[in-house]
């Protein structure tokens, strides 16, 4: 099992990474680079470390997670890159990436649920402005 970013690695993100990441697509991106880093057996980036690596392949492991820092970089809308450019791994980046973006707490869904259900459909206005409503909210 070889730990090292082929040039290929490259083309197939931005294939399949279309959209950078942003505030509004952090599920749908974060599965892509999933499965992208599973392709090059780095999947464990997610998890912040490898430490079931025997100590030969974790060096070259830590030298592909150092690499991946500058590709998550460039998957990253400008208005969010701030949050990965001072890491120096991938592991790092996908840490600060997450905190960011999962907010996978009570009061934040309490919030969001308030804030779709506070959506009411106006008779006099066009069945388009509700749905763009509903959609960004």
């Amino acid at each position: 099992m070889s730990y090292q970013i082929l040039a290929s690695f490259a083309t197939m993100l931005h294939h399949t990474i279309t959209a950078k990441l942003d505030d509004s697509n952090w599920f749908i991106w974060s599965k892509k680079m999933i499965s992208a880093l599973c392709t090059i057996d780095m999947s464990a980036i997610v998890m912040g470390s490898a430490a079931y690596l025997s100590k030969s392949k974790r060096k070259e492991w830590n030298m592909s997670d150092g690499k991946l820092s500058e590709y998550i970089f460039g998957l990253v809308s400008d208005e969010y890159q701030y949050l990965v450019e001072d890491t120096e791994t991938g592991s790092a980046a996908w840490t600060a990436l997450k905190g960011h973006f999962k907010k996978s707490t009570i009061g934040y869904h309490m919030s969001a649920c308030k804030e779709l259900y506070n959506i009411k459909h106006d008779a006099f206005c066009p069945i388009s402005a509700y749905i763009q409503s509903l959609q960004s909210a």
